[in-house]
């Protein structure tokens, strides 16, 4: 098994059978380990840990796989809401998950055909550069999710992608030069949501720089 029923937030309202959970207690497992064997560090539980992650990421990958699907366009992707009530209405509907399994934890490879499908996705669901229906406005922009997919574009090399999306986010602050922490393309209408300002999104946007100047990974540095 996995997770019991949570709730994602994000743009997945309710308590679901979902993937979120289960990707940030992998994600916890595994920096865990990386800091015992990096930094020498004696761990009692060390080797309790490891099988539990060994076993909790076999089982993510056998119903990630079972729960794939596509988007009209032919994307793979894997909905976060787990099992037949996944849907392809939303594809993108709270990945951001996927983005912080690749920036942060390394559950994620860059180079994953499900990374790579994830980021195609998004790719086919934009408004004025930014991916569309992360969160909870169905048509809605939410600027913080593009940063983290600038800060992922950096890590697989894809430069020319990851300044598209510094500039698009620059693009949707308000005349404080802070975010709304999700809106609707122009034209759609003039309903917004979640915080003013979105703080995550003014540290993210500096992260997002940052990462573009120096790029630190587990175990080497890019400049």
């Amino acid at each position: 098994g996995l997770f019991p029923p949570g709730f994602t937030d994000g743009g997945l309202a309710g308590v679901n059978p979902e993937y979120s959970s289960t990707l940030y207690a992998l994600g916890a497992l595994h920096v865990a380990l990386r800091a015992i064997d990096q930094f020498q560090i004696d761990e009692p539980r060390a080797q309790a840990w490891q099988a539990f992650r060994d076993r909790l990421a076999a089982r993510y990958a056998e119903a990630r796989d079972r729960d794939q699907i596509t988007d009209r366009f032919g994307n793979a992707f894997v909905p976060m809401k787990m099992g037949p009530n996944g849907s392809s209405d939303r594809p993108t509907m709270a990945q951001w998950a996927v983005l912080e399994g690749v920036n942060y934890s390394g559950v994620y490879r860059g180079d994953e055909p499900i990374v790579q499908s994830t980021l195609s996705m998004f790719d086919a669901h934009r408004s004025q550069g930014l991916v569309r229906g992360v969160g909870w406005l169905e048509d809605g922009l939410w600027p913080w999710v593009s940063m983290l997919e600038g800060v992922t574009r950096v890590h697989i090399g894809d430069a020319d992608e990851a300044i598209r999306q510094l500039y698009a986010t620059a693009n949707h602050t308000n005349l404080l030069g802070v975010w709304v922490e999700e809106q609707p393309p122009l034209g759609v209408s003039r309903r917004n949501g979640g915080d003013v300002s979105s703080a995550t999104a003014s540290a993210l946007h500096l992260g997002l720089v940052r990462t573009m100047l120096v790029n630190e990974r587990p175990d080497t540095l890019h400049l």
